[in-house]
């Protein structure tokens, strides 16, 4: 096993990888899009594949990407065990966020929400401007899609805002009146 092919095998997982539950086991997997037309299978996907050892490469599928057609081709592993394999290779060059998310694809977690506030396979750790997602610094908002994860630090901050600019816009609408 080439510990500089793993490493690199990280790298693009880690950029371009997912990790996710479907009919209940775990799998992990990589996509990759070609604006050229080469024959075959896409270099980059076959090295991941040849460095892990295990998993299958899906494709070519055709669409539409911004106006240019594109083929996109998949690389996943079809077993909890395999999955389990890749995400050990990789563990050691993994970033924070990937050991998180695939250790919750690997329990079976379904129960987080992504970082749209949907329910998905990538647990949102920090806000938008960078605030931690935990339990005291997060609540569940009622939309019409379902539930959404809000951090509770830019709520106060966008509240308070948009009081301060409600009062500007009151001051100016009373000074217009008293001057009538």
């Amino acid at each position: 096993m080439n510990t500089h092919e793993l490493a690199w095998a990280a790298g693009l997982f880690d950029g371009e990888g997912s990790t996710g539950v479907h009919g209940g086991a775990a799998h992990v997997a990589v996509t990759q899009n070609e604006t050229h037309d080469v024959p075959g299978l896409p270099y980059v996907l076959e090295r991941f594949r040849q460095a892990v050892g295990v998993g299958r490469i899906y494709g070519p599928y055709d669409y539409r990407r911004n106006a240019r057609q594109t083929r996109r081709f998949d690389y996943r592993t079809a077993s909890f065990e395999h999955a389990q394999a890749v995400i050990a290779m990789l563990w050691a060059w993994l970033s924070p966020i990937k050991r998180t998310q695939a250790a919750r694809a690997l329990r079976g977690d379904r129960t987080f929400t992504n970082a749209h506030g949907r329910r998905g396979n990538h647990p949102q750790l920090v806000c938008k401007n960078g605030h931690a997602m935990t339990q005291e610094n997060s609540r569940f908002s009622a939309i019409p899609e379902g539930k959404r994860r809000r951090c509770l630090h830019c709520s106060r901050n966008y509240h308070r805002l948009y009081m301060r600019q409600k009062r500007a816009r009151l001051k100016v609408v009373s000074a217009l009146l008293e001057a009538v």
